[in-house]
């Protein structure tokens, strides 16, 4: 049994690719952060390009010419300070120079030192190659020699009479200035004073310290963590390390120079690094059990034990077996961590950090969120075992009390007239607002509206435009105005009474059943049509059977929703359809890069196949206490399970809880999507449909530069990038088509589509770039 359900679970989740996302600083699409003053250009913006670093730091002082007129000549404050003289940091001085602008820049090695410590005869490609940097700094060659750029760069940026002369110092961090006006850059050297400028750029790249293996025989002379001439090498035994760019540029560069090049990674497949590396690594990649000079000998999921002075000892799997391997040289090629000491020192925020504001904020819309969903939630017993109960019985205390907006009917029947008069439009809505639902399901409206507009100002692509339209429109009409005014409009006119209608009426009787409060029908029974069992399962978890919503519920879930996921993927109702997918879409939208990523919260995800488990469980009950009777032990067992069990019942801990409470609490630093990822029991069953969807993300894998770009913006947790690098479809069931990914790539790598039946890829006609 546990043999099938852990094949399960891998057919379903855990088999696909799970990589983390990188900590950076949090910045702003302008390259603001919220220290006022502090922006931040190139590499830690998240796209490792130098076109794009460029840009970047060409765009920031254009931005801060506008924003400030120049200061008095007395005054000593710069109107810039830069941080890091690489290719962003030159570019934005070349722009403060051309603007006017009164300006330093900051190094503490050599300008361009980054590319200058690039392995000799490296080629480098400049993407996108349609794109054009802002400001004087140029990109002449698509693709060159490392040389043959440094070279180019620095006629442009580092000679001639308008050359940039960087101060060559060690930047500590950067602080508020005592009378607030501007900012200070404080220096390593303590005997430098402290120099002050209006804005600071920082654009230092991920120029961190070199991660290290910590292990024994590390410090020895012969470890490396930079390769600067292969041929110094030739004829030696190397060790890389690393499954990385840097890794197998590093191993290929040695092998083709004469060296025998052992590559150790801990993963089984290169997933990280460029294309065109990995084929340029596997022409010189063989099936040795010993390196040979010219050829690379790779050792996948393994590591590094020790290191002596003639051998390296190596950890080849995860049952504690070892290899010695005769070695001359090592190369770690593990990357850097970013600089985030210095951002933490000078008061930036970093992504996925926790602070004292960050922890307190969410524990105080958390309590909102109980109070908010407890307040929607009356009539229904939830728990009663305190002190939950006091909790869950908000919403009966706060009506029984007359507040808002309990009081509200009254006051507008003294208004008398049209407000007095239920067949009114005016008089349909005096009943509505009596009702919590009501006003949350405007505010609900009035989010996804405010926050879609911004949505569309934002991310400006035809998808993403027709996308939120759709969903504002279906949010507002059929959730909002068909249950609330509309339909009990029609019904306080008669329309579903016997008579002249009387088909409208059987229709009435089927889906919206005569009750003793309210309008008088259960009208919101209507927002069945549009959120499918068991996500809304109301209408099928019902003492009596309603046929008419059995029917329907039956088709959406079982015929319709599978027809739509197997040409459109999941995303196809959970984007553009559900109305929790409308909110994250939407007020989520600007808190996707929260959700978190890797394996552990990949296994999370199966939260929503026990809650779909549960609701067939429920399924089950209901249909066997219709058949043999209400005091039956299904009915009972039903009941229990239903909102009886104290705080594990369906009603309280999966439709209040974990849909309300936690799906809207953590919006704001967990991403909008935790109810939908992890915990929807919909999403659930659609995940299962999904498997066999012809809907893809395909990828361009010559394009693809592994910025892991797509990654960091998929509020669902998939590893998009592995996917993109390989040139494979992206195939993972939780992708609910919000376009992120397409959207934010820097050299256009995904496009939506299908496949045909006989396996030819269709391109989407909405473009989503």
């Amino acid at each position: 049994m546990l043999r099938y359900l852990h094949s399960y679970v891998q057919w379903l989740h855990t088999r696909w690719p799970a990589g983390t996302v990188e900590k950076l600083p949090n910045v702003n699409e302008d390259g603001s952060t919220n220290v006022p003053g502090l922006y931040v250009a190139g590499d830690l913006t998240g796209v490792p390009l130098l076109k794009m670093a460029s840009d970047s730091g060409a765009r920031v002082v254009q931005a801060l010419a506008q924003r400030h007129a120049l200061p008095a000549d007395h005054d000593d404050t710069l109107d810039l300070a830069v941080i890091g003289a690489g290719v962003a940091g030159l570019a934005a001085a070349l722009e403060a120079r051309t603007l006017g602008l009164r300006f330093a820049i900051y190094e503490s090695a050599e300008p361009l030192a980054t590319i200058a410590n690039f392995p000799k005869g490296k080629p480098i490609f400049t993407y996108p190659e349609d794109m054009t940097p802002a400001g004087s700094l140029q990109f002449h060659e698509q693709s060159s020699i490392k040389e043959g750029l440094l070279d180019d760069l620095r006629q442009q940026a580092l000679t001639g009479d308008q050359a940039i002369t960087p101060v060559i110092a060690h930047v500590d961090h950067v602080a508020q200035s005592q009378s607030g006006t501007a900012l200070e850059v404080h220096f390593g050297d303590k005997d430098m004073q402290p120099v002050r400028a209006r804005t600071v750029l920082v654009a230092i790249g991920r120029s961190g310290n070199h991660r290290t293996l910590n292990v024994p025989g590390e410090d020895l002379p012969k470890v490396y963590n930079r390769l600067h001439d292969p041929k110094d090498y030739a004829g030696q035994r190397a060790l890389v390390v690393g499954g990385g760019d840097s890794a197998l540029e590093t191993a290929i560069a040695l092998a083709e120079n004469g060296a025998s090049v052992t590559l150790s990674y801990r993963k089984p497949e290169f997933s990280r690094a460029k294309p065109d590396n990995v084929e340029r690594a596997d022409r010189l990649i063989g099936d040795l059990q010993d390196a040979v000079p010219g050829r690379i000998r790779t050792l996948f999921r393994s590591s590094v034990a020790e290191i002596h002075d003639d051998d390296v000892v190596l950890n080849t799997d995860g049952a504690g077996h070892t290899e010695s391997i005769p070695n001359d040289v090592v190369f770690t090629m593990i990357g850097r961590e970013a600089p985030l000491d210095f951002f933490r020192r000078s008061g930036v925020r970093i992504r996925g950090e926790w602070s004292p504001w960050s922890i307190a904020s969410l524990c105080l819309f958390f309590l909102f969120c109980v109070f908010m969903y407890h307040w929607k939630k009356t009539g229904v017993h939830i728990i009663d075992v305190p002190p939950l109960s006091w909790v869950t019985g908000i919403g009966d205390w706060w009506s029984g009390h007359g507040w808002f907006p309990y009081n509200l009917p009254d006051w507008w029947a003294s208004l008398g007239g049209v407000f007095a008069d239920p067949t009114t439009a005016l008089g349909t809505l005096k009943i509505s607002i009596g009702e919590p639902g009501f006003f949350y399901s405007i505010a609900y409206c009035l989010a996804v509206i405010i926050f879609g507009i911004d949505r569309m100002r934002r991310r400006r692509t035809q998808y993403v435009r027709v996308q939120t339209l759709t969903l504002m429109a279906v949010q507002c009409i059929p959730l909002f105005l068909l249950p609330y005014l509309l339909l009990p409009w029609l019904g306080n006119n008669g329309w579903f009474d016997s008579g002249a209608h009387s088909w409208l009426g059987w229709i009435g009787d089927q889906l919206f059943p005569v009750v003793n409060y309210g309008h008088g029908r259960e009208y919101w029974r209507a927002f069945g049509l549009i959120l499918a069992w068991p996500l809304f399962f109301w209408n099928v978890f019902t003492s009596e059977p309603l046929w008419g919503w059995l029917i329907i519920s039956l088709i959406q879930t079982f015929v319709i929703i599978p027809l739509i996921v197997w040409r459109w993927g999941k995303g196809a109702y959970c984007g553009w359809i559900c109305s929790c997918g409308a909110l994250a879409e939407t007020l989520g939208d600007r808190h996707r890069h929260k959700m978190p990523h890797g394996p552990k919260w990949n296994r999370l995800n199966l939260i929503g196949q026990v809650f779909l488990l549960f609701a067939f469980a429920l399924f089950v009950l209901r249909v066997a206490g219709w058949m043999v009777g209400s005091d039956s032990w299904p009915s009972r067992g039903y009941g229990y399970l239903l909102h009886d069990i104290p705080v594990i019942n369906y009603v309280w801990f999966v439709d209040l809880f974990w849909a309300g409470i936690l799906g809207v609490g953590l919006y704001f630093h967990f991403s909008g999507r935790v109810w939908c990822r992890f915990a929807c029991p919909l999403a659930a069953l659609m995940h299962i449909y999904a498997r066999f969807s012809r809907f893809r993300i395909f990828a361009d894998k010559k394009k693809c530069i592994s910025c892991n770009v797509c990654t960091s913006v998929c509020h669902q947790g998939i590893d998009i990038m592995n996917f993109a690098n390989k040139g494979e479809p992206m195939i993972d069931p939780q992708c609910v088509r919000c376009s992120a990914c397409v959207q934010s790539c820097p050299t256009s790598v995904l496009t939506f589509g299908h496949l045909t039946i006989n396996g030819r890829e269709i391109h989407d006609r909405l473009r989503a770039q």
